[in-house]
């Protein structure tokens, strides 16, 4: 009995525990080790059908005593159930699941629960793609941004994927590349190191979708150079420039009369300013898409390509770098693919001939080589 609870109640452990309407609360909401631990003792020493309530408290526990006294008391099938409903279930036990990735791969009802790496590598990859959406709805922002840091260090800081690719066929690897190319949110680096890492091991191989593009019709296509050093840019911006603009601020207010601040003044037109900076290059962040050098198609004029021109109207020879306007150089005939005159020259063929008009004159000019820029 609980003299505690008061004289009128009168309750042993277990039907304390049969008035408990929803024990995996209770025991989350228990934030010390060794209560848990004591409460998990009693429910094994009490209640008979403890197994049964193992079973339900694991996917919130995430305790690893109650694998092993399911493992020691020989109650290994219910282990096998277990892992296999947590990884079918993966939207409601996402943790769940990961945690048994990560701790489980060697043992007897893991192996027996019968989930092929790939398997499992497909559900890592749905609760990524799941945890970016709940985060993009604000649903459990905090909680989710947490189960997406795990999946995205299992998967690439860990090494997992580039292992799995390393050892993977064609088909399976183009499934499991899809996949991630289809996770919106994911760092477009990410994806291109991933793809890198295909083709080191299979040169030849055709990604799903990248059939011969003739027309470039969204996003801003940038080189993985220009695309870290926007975001260190961004990053900066935001961790260094804007805060030291907070404190001027705050400085200038100090001063009082802000009629005839300068300083003030000042401070706020360079809020201005970099709250616009950080706008622009949130925007352009967003739509880059990351250049891949192994699309380069060298039948017709591309990002990514250096094409020699024939100036027939003055009977000159030129040479251009078609890239992006992040990396346009017009100085060192380095020209964006959005330009007008680079847009004249893309996907035009070797010997083919076109115009470009230019301050009301007409150039005609033939293409000689197309060859792979160095970037």
């Amino acid at each position: 009995s609980y003299p505690f609870l008061g004289a009128v109640l009168q309750l042993n452990f277990v039907e304390l525990v049969e008035e408990i309407e929803d024990l995996n609360a209770v025991f989350e909401a228990l934030k010390d080790s060794k209560l848990r631990e004591d409460l998990l003792h009693h429910i094994k020493l009490f209640i008979p059908t403890w197994p049964e309530i193992f079973v339900t408290l694991f996917p919130r526990a995430l305790a690893p005593s109650i694998v092993k006294e399911l493992k020691d008391e020989g109650y290994e099938d219910k282990l096998v159930a277990l892992v296999q409903d947590c990884f079918e279930n993966y939207r409601e036990y996402r943790e769940a699941a990961i945690w048994i990735f990560k701790n489980m791969q060697n043992e007897e009802a893991f192996i027996k629960a019968g989930l092929s790496f790939e398997k499992q590598l497909i559900t890592l990859i749905h609760i990524l793609d799941y945890t970016f959406r709940e985060i993009e709805n604000h649903r459990d922002t905090t909680e989710n941004r947490k189960i997406n840091k795990q999946v995205q260090t299992i998967l690439f800081k860990d090494g997992v994927l580039d292992t799995f690719i390393d050892q993977a066929d064609t088909d399976t690897i183009t499934r499991i590349y899809t996949l991630i190319d289809d996770v919106k949110d994911l760092d477009p680096s990410l994806k291109m190191k991933l793809r890198n890492r295909v083709l080191d091991k299979y040169p030849d191989f055709k990604f799903f979708g990248a059939e011969e593009k003739t027309v470039i019709t969204r996003g801003l296509i940038v080189t993985m150079a220009k695309y870290q050093e926007k975001q260190k840019l961004l990053q900066h911006i935001m961790e260094v420039e804007v805060p030291a603009n907070s404190k001027e601020i705050g400085f200038a207010l100090s001063l009082g009369d802000l009629r005839e601040n300068a300083e003030y003044k000042a401070a706020k037109e360079k809020q201005e300013l970099l709250n616009s900076t950080v706008a622009k290059l949130k925007d352009e962040i967003e739509r880059a898409q990351l250049f891949d050098p192994s699309s380069v198609n060298l039948s017709r004029v591309g990002f990514g390509t250096v094409v020699s021109l024939h100036n027939e109207t003055d009977g000159t020879d030129e040479k251009y770098t078609i890239l992006g306007p992040w990396e346009s150089d017009p100085d060192n005939n380095v020209i964006s693919y959005l330009s007008p005159f680079g847009g004249s020259i893309l996907n035009k063929k070797v010997g083919e001939r076109f115009v470009f008009s230019m301050d009301e004159e007409k150039i005609s000019y033939t293409v000689k080589d197309i060859s792979l820029a160095s970037i």
